[in-house]
């Protein structure tokens, strides 16, 4: 029908032109003249008194077409689709656009136009196809987002599922330009996530190199105290207070001795990474798990340290005392036993359970090492023989496992001090008596 159509305007056409002969008609062409352009265009593609020319005819439509002459688009799809020569993907989307924008002014173009905007599903599947094959895979993608802007039932006067199928066929066709861009944007976020990563090593690097420098700068100033004060304690005066008054000074536990002042214990237990606390009349030590009480006097003005108490596990009564003997050779052991018996009937078995609190006590002239820990002894009475010999042994392990028997509390006192408290004290309930007599 449309070729019908087009031998009809080009009938009209020669009425219009007359006996102008092809070169009058190209000449007003030449000069601009949009219809000239149109005739001298069809003249070209049908071969009319010239010969045929696809490629001049569709110089010579476009030109038309781009003064908006309705049938030279319709021509131009026509050539485009028909005898494809390289990338005219611009011709073909302006062609459509002016079809599509462009109201009909007679019914020859009535008719084109129609026939073109049905035939625009196949024509742009078809030229898509054409675009990626010749190798213009970037106007192939751009024309396959372009195919929506018209790709619709009612402009192509077709049904929706034919514009459904159509759409999905050219959606189908991946083009090597767009291979190319998703292989490029992925490129994109790899090197991105790459510099993202590098970035965050960057700050975390800086971020632990600025760390480490708070640390060495807070160790060297916590480093320069902790020397200025060792300085200040230098001074047998500031750090044993009480020297001339008590000579001998007994060790307590590691770097802490009697008659030591408050403050040369704090100082220590922080110089050795310690937690320190007072509490009362105690200094609490945490050293390494170790919970360490020192006992604090205060004498002339001064406040020293003068005893401690702590708890070893795992550790046999035996050894300590052999430790301590060797420290003051002088002293001698005094065993006191306080015990206690447990008897229990359980489903026809005797249990006896022999609890004694244990006190080692050792009076040297320097000074007072109290050891207290617990022995106990257990005696099962199986008259009907109701358990085995293994069974029994269990009895036995769990009764000791539940008793603190393995813990030994360790407490030291300098006697000297000991003695001069308690001699003050006397001193101080006899004037509190006298002076209720006096009262």
């Amino acid at each position: 029908m449309q070729k019908g159509v087009l031998l009809f305007s080009a009938a009209v056409m020669l009425g219009l032109t007359g006996c102008m002969s092809y070169e009058e008609i190209r000449g007003k062409a030449d000069a601009g003249d949009t219809e000239m352009q149109y005739q001298v265009g069809t003249m070209l593609s049908d071969g009319d008194g010239v010969k045929v020319d696809k490629k001049q005819a569709k110089e010579y439509l476009a030109k038309a077409m781009k003064s908006r002459h309705f049938l030279a688009a319709c021509q131009l799809i026509d050539l485009i689709t028909k005898s494809p020569d390289g990338d005219e993907s611009e011709l073909f989307k302006q062609s459509y656009d002016l079809i599509f924008s462009k109201k009909p002014q007679s019914w020859n173009e009535i008719s084109l136009g129609f026939g073109a905007q049905r035939e625009f599903p196949e024509n742009i599947l078809l030229y898509i196809k054409y675009l990626e094959d010749a190798g213009f895979s970037k106007s192939a993608f751009e024309l396959k987002k372009y195919s929506g802007s018209h790709l619709d039932r009612d402009k192509c006067h077709r049904r929706g599922r034919e514009i459904s199928e159509y759409r999905r066929q050219i959606n189908q066709i991946k083009t090597q330009f767009e291979r190319a861009e998703e292989k490029r944007i992925a490129e994109e976020k790899r090197i991105a996530e790459e510099k993202r990563i590098a970035e965050e090593k960057r700050i975390a690097e800086e971020k632990r190199i600025a760390e480490e420098k708070r640390i060495a700068e807070e160790r060297r100033i916590a480093e320069e105290k902790l020397v200025a004060e060792e300085k200040k304690f230098q001074n047998t005066s500031v750090s044993y207070p009480l020297k001339n008054k008590f000579k001998l000074n007994i060790k307590l536990y590691k770097y802490f001795f009697s008659g030591m002042s408050e403050d040369y214990a704090f100082f220590l237990a922080k110089k050795n990474g310690s937690k320190i606390e007072k509490k009362g009349s105690n200094l609490f030590v945490n050293d390494d798990g170790r919970k360490i009480i020192l006992r604090l006097a205060s004498i002339d003005n001064s406040t020293i340290i003068s005893g401690v108490s702590f708890t070893l596990s795992s550790v046999a009564l035996e050894a300590l005392k052999e430790k301590y003997s060797k420290e003051f050779p002088d002293g001698k052991w005094e065993r006191k036993k306080d015990g206690k018996i447990n008897r229990q009937w359980i489903e026809g078995v005797y249990l006896v359970i022999h609890l004694n609190n244990i006190t080692e006590t050792m009076i040297e002239s320097g000074a007072i090492v109290v050891l207290k820990s617990i022995d106990v002894k257990t005696v099962i009475n199986d008259p009907l023989n109701r358990l085995s010999a293994q069974e029994k042994q269990m009895m036995l392990n769990l009764t000791v496992s539940s008793m603190p028997t393995s813990q030994v509390v360790i407490s030291v006192t300098d006697r000297a001090i000991e003695k001069f408290l308690s001699e003050q004290s006397e001193m101080k309930k006899h004037e509190q008596q006298k002076q209720q007599l006096n009262f």
